[in-house]
């Protein structure tokens, strides 16, 4: 089914803290596209954002992120999630692949990993992508995920969203499957949900939900943007993109039709090519656009 792109990627070890961080890096373009998975996934995942392209104008640098599904070593202490230590880790994976400039994607929770990094790299990043990204958490304080994710964190039951995770990875696999993703990818995929870290997971998710990203986002405004979401996707999701272009003002935006999972699991070839355009080359002119899913 996917002859026009073999899933070819590269796999590096990265050293970090005595410890490995697994990363990977896939295209064929000399620009470089930092991309930040979404929870609690590997930054593998991006290899099925472009699975229908057969050419990819930019080069890809992704990584797995320590106790979500990846083989990253674990480099919290006491298994607390820390967005400090992700962007040192993304400090020693630009060092290893001897990335200067470079420009950043992220997806959902990544989306609050890339505005981090955009504020610590400021001189270096060029360009940013945010896919339904969660910026302001005070806004959704409110809703029933958000308080289900504080009652867990305070009651410490960390297996209860390894559990959601496990099922969810189910319909995961079904679907790409039948999509004809090749089993050996699939398999690489079904061994990463082994290591998964319970604690980690939990507080990762806390972080995000009690966070407020406001002011590292006004210190990159003068970057160029593209936002991304979906008019189908839980309202958490709808809240946080209308909070982010109420600050931006001006950005190019793409609005899509079809769930939260859609950008990864059914991702349309037009917005798949605005994306790459726009991170892969140094002279955009996107104008925002709604694209059926």
């Amino acid at each position: 089914m996917y002859n026009n792109f073999s899933f070819a990627h590269k796999t590096e070890l990265v050293k970090y803290k005595n410890k490995y961080i697994q990363t990977y890096s896939f295209g064929d373009g000399d620009n470089v596209v930092l991309s930040l998975p979404s929870f609690p996934h590997s930054g593998l995942t991006y290899l099925l954002f472009l699975r229908h392209k057969k050419h990819v104008n930019a080069k890809f640098i992704t990584f797995d992120l320590p106790g979500w599904i990846g083989y990253s070593e674990n480099t919290f202490d006491d298994d607390k999630f820390s967005f400090t230590e992700i962007v040192n880790i993304v400090d020693s994976i630009l060092n290893h692949y001897k990335v200067d400039r470079f420009n950043v994607i992220g997806y959902s929770f990544g989306g609050a990993l890339a505005l981090q990094v955009a504020q610590r790299f400021h001189n270096r990043v060029n360009r940013i992508v945010l896919v339904s990204t969660i910026v302001n958490a005070n806004l959704i304080k409110n809703l029933m995920i958000v308080r289900k994710i504080k009652i867990a964190h305070y009651f410490k039951l960390a297996k209860a969203i390894r559990n959601v995770i496990n099922k969810s990875a189910l319909d995961f696999f079904k679907y790409f499957r039948a999509e004809g993703i090749p089993e050996n990818l699939l398999d690489e995929y079904r061994g990463m949900l082994g290591r998964l870290n319970n604690k980690i997971l939990l507080d990762s998710a806390y972080k995000l939900f009690t966070s407020d990203f406001t002011d590292e986002f006004n210190e990159v405004m003068d970057k160029e943007f593209m936002i991304i979401n979906s008019k189908e996707e839980d309202l958490m999701f709808k809240i946080q993109a209308t909070y982010i272009r109420r600050l931006l003002k001006t950005e190019k935006s793409i609005y899509l039709h079809g769930t939260h999972d859609d950008f990864i699991f059914k991702p349309d070839s037009e917005v798949v090519n605005k994306v790459i355009e726009f991170l892969g080359s140094q002279d955009n002119k996107i104008s925002s656009t709604e694209v059926m899913m």
